[in-house]
């Protein structure tokens, strides 16, 4: 009829699962960490980052703090993954320079794949609970665990070598060469860190 007012009603939107929601309230919140660290971090930040209301946030966290342990516990949890899957094998007769190589390329991708997930375990933000930090450092004693694998078969016959002191020196220098990925991945590539790598490990090896 001329005049009357036709009464449309508003598609409704489609609820997500819980578990879906929360994952994507953890990526905005690692997205927001990424660009600009912990100062950028918020529940208004995160809301708008993730395109939901406040309400949201809280109703799966209920407050910022709950929401960072989530997040870095599931970094943690991925990073844990990723390392073990990256483990050289060891169980063959390939060189040893060229196995530890195909470590520090895999490890190096890895974090160049997914810097924003990587810089929030090597930078931790401020407050981080301690039992999650001791859980990152987990992380770094599988690295430890996985260099003094290959720098054992790499020990000359006829020298006595502290091949764990050499392990956490190489885990100490390689971590540092992470934090300059994930803070500067265009120059600092895979190919960057892996060729250094190379050199030095050729130089020392050298007869």
């Amino acid at each position: 009829m001329p005049g009357a007012t036709t009464n449309r009603k508003r598609p409704a939107r489609r609820r997500l699962p819980p578990e879906v929601r929360r994952e994507q309230v953890l990526d905005a919140a690692s997205r927001l960490l990424g660009e600009g660290g912990a100062r950028s971090l918020s529940i208004e930040g995160v809301a708008a980052e993730a395109g939901v209301s406040k309400t949201v946030v809280y109703s799966a966290f209920g407050d910022l703090d709950v929401l960072v342990l989530a997040l870095v516990e599931r970094e943690e949890r991925h990073a844990l993954a990723a390392l073990a899957d990256a483990a050289p094998d060891l169980s063959g007769d390939e060189d040893p320079i060229e196995t530890l190589l195909a470590w520090a390329n895999a490890l190096a991708t890895l974090v160049a794949a997914e810097p924003e997930r990587w810089r929030l375990m090597l930078f931790p933000p401020p407050g981080t609970p301690a039992p999650v930090l001791k859980r990152i450092q987990r992380g770094r004693d599988l690295v430890v665990e996985q260099v003094v694998g290959v720098l054992g078969s790499l020990a000359p016959p006829d020298e006595d070598w502290d091949v764990e002191l050499a392990a956490r020196s190489v885990a100490a220098a390689a971590e540092e060469q992470a934090r300059l990925m994930a803070r500067r991945p265009a120059d600092y590539p895979p190919e960057r860190i892996v060729t250094f790598l190379e050199s030095v490990l050729r130089m020392v090896t050298r007869d």
